[in-house]
């Protein structure tokens, strides 16, 4: 989690490309977005409150505990449990205001959805790697998640 909010917070700087003007993006930490967790210690959320004294211009879930309580060290997340996080993120991202949104996760989770929602993107065995970038439109239909569409690595 935390190599995802230093990402976003480099990468989406007020005033930069990505950021025209010069306020602030509207960015928020969801643990719905986290690697999958448990047995490696990389995998391991840092306490939310030093986290939120790291980056104060990021929203962090409220249901975020404090602690991780997730992570187990003898038990690893499996990926439908994963893809079971991938679907309650795009049900809560479909009713967000905002018409162009970046999501910043890890390479388990960017698979998982990509398998779930968009096979082809991951055809021939195709993995996705650090730095790599990708869009995609999210189609929704009376409030609910359909599927991601019109998916591509950005090179």
């Amino acid at each position: 989690l935390t190599r995802c909010l230093q990402t976003a917070s480099l990468a989406f700087l007020p005033g930069d490309q990505y950021c025209k003007d010069l306020s602030e993006p509207t960015m928020a930490c969801m643990e719905l977005v986290r690697e999958a967790y448990g047995m490696t210690y990389p995998d391991r959320r840092r306490n939310k409150t030093m986290l939120q004294s790291s980056w104060p211009m990021i929203h962090f879930d409220p249901s975020m505990s404090v602690e991780d309580e997730l992570w187990k060290l003898t038990e690893r997340e499996t990926v439908p449990d994963v893809v079971q996080r991938v679907n309650e993120f795009l049900h809560w991202l479909i009713q967000r205001p905002e018409t162009n949104i970046a999501v910043v996760s890890h390479g388990v989770w960017i698979e998982c959805c990509f398998y779930a929602h968009s096979p082809q993107t991951l055809a021939n065995g195709d993995r996705v790697r650090n730095g790599d970038i990708f869009a995609a439109e999210c189609i929704s239909i009376g409030g609910n998640f359909q599927r991601l569409q019109n998916v591509r690595r950005i090179e």
